[in-house]
């Protein structure tokens, strides 16, 4: 699961990092269902990405999504779409308990493919 986010640059760390990795409970390990979530945001190291005074953020779980809850669905279907957008929230969730100062911002998500 991903998606992207664009959020303007005021109040962020001067130091912001470009990675970031979030484990919502380390005793339920690093391979378990949305459990972690991984940040880009290439911005930081190329301006040219984000429109002036804003950074684009990616956020997505590490392949941990299990195959057999998307097995059969067709991709163009409502029930593809509804199930993206569930078990995508948790890259929100998770990312935005961690890092508030990310997503105080944000402009746009969009939930891609």
């Amino acid at each position: 699961m991903k998606f992207v986010a664009q959020f303007c640059v005021q109040d962020l760390p001067a130091d912001l990092e470009i990675h970031y990795i979030v484990v919502n409970d380390w005793a339920l390990g690093v391979d378990s269902p949305q459990n972690v979530v991984l940040i880009s945001i290439p911005s930081v190291l190329d301006p040219s990405l984000a429109p002036p005074g804003k950074h684009v953020l990616h956020a997505y779980t590490p392949g941990t999504e299990p195959y057999n809850i998307w097995a059969g669905l067709d991709r163009k279907s409502a029930a593809y779409r509804k199930l993206k957008t569930e078990r995508s929230e948790v890259c929100f969730i998770i990312s935005s308990a961690s890092s508030p100062f990310l997503w105080a911002n944000t402009k746009m998500m969009i939930n891609s493919k």
